[in-house]
């Protein structure tokens, strides 16, 4: 969607500036939901899920950024 970098930016600002993880992944969830095929949104969000403890759906948004984007920053991110 037009706003996919706005949402994006406010996870960032949310997770690590305001250590407001919970609203973070709910603005990612809502980037995947409009862009599924995101690897930045995929792999972000697995980063956040993987620090809060949720394991297997860390590990698939890892392996769903990759299948989306194989480059060396989505590799490195996750």
């Amino acid at each position: 969607p037009e706003h996919s970098d706005a949402l994006q930016q406010s996870a960032h600002i949310l997770s690590e500036h305001l250590g407001r993880e919970a609203e973070a992944v709910a603005a990612l969830d809502k980037l995947v939901r409009a862009r599924p095929d995101s690897a930045v949104a995929l792999a972000g969000r697995a980063v956040l899920l993987a620090r809060a403890g949720h394991r297997d759906r860390a590990v698939a948004d890892a392996k769903a950024a990759v299948l989306a984007d194989p480059k060396p920053p989505t590799l490195y991110q996750v």
